[in-house]
């Protein structure tokens, strides 16, 4: 994910079971302060993580179908777990 002066963004990714890069280049509005959005949330949990330790972390997980998915693909939900 990459955010470039709140005008222009890039998200790609190449996990789980796909083959090749996927993404996308946007300079909509909405989308880039989506993006925006995630990246800081990524940082703050990072940060929540370093202060409370990983298993205070781990009991942030919903139990929702996306996460089981994830699991299922071998994908790590929360990166910093």
């Amino acid at each position: 994910m990459l955010a470039a002066d709140n005008e222009i963004s890039l998200i790609a990714d190449r996990g789980g079971t796909l083959q090749e890069w996927s993404g996308t280049v946007s300079n909509n509005a909405l989308f880039i302060k989506i993006l925006l959005e995630h990246i800081h949330n990524d940082i703050y949990l990072l940060k929540f993580r370093e202060q409370f330790g990983k298993e205070v972390y781990k009991s942030l997980l919903l139990n929702t179908a996306f996460e089981a998915g994830q699991e299922e693909e071998g994908n790590v939900i929360l990166h910093f777990c």
